[in-house]
C-alpha cells in the first residue's frame, strides 16, 4: 500500500492512548503526539497554533528514536 501523504506514518490509537495516559512514556512521545496532531489538524485544512516548547524536527535530535 503506498501513501501519498504522511499518514502511513501515523502512530496506532493505542499509541496515542498511551500517551495521553501517560503509560509507558518515552521522550520521544510528545514529538510523536505534535507529528499525529498537526496531521490531523492538515488533513481537515486546519492551520494550528504554533508549538512553544516543540519545536524544528524530532529527526534533527539525536537523543530522540526517530523510529517509534
Amino acid at each position: 500500500m503506498r501513501c501519498s501523504d504522511d499518514s502511513c506514518n501515523l502512530p496506532s490509537v493505542q499509541k496515542i492512548n498511551q500517551i495521553l495516559e501517560l503509560d509507558h512514556v518515552s521522550p520521544e512521545d510528545p514529538w510523536i503526539l505534535k507529528e499525529y496532531l498537526s496531521s490531523k489538524l492538515r488533513s481537515q485544512g486546519i492551520i494550528g497554533y504554533p508549538y512553544s516548547k516543540l519545536v524544528g524536527d524530532f529527526r534533527d535530535y539525536w537523543f530522540l528514536d526517530t523510529k517509534k
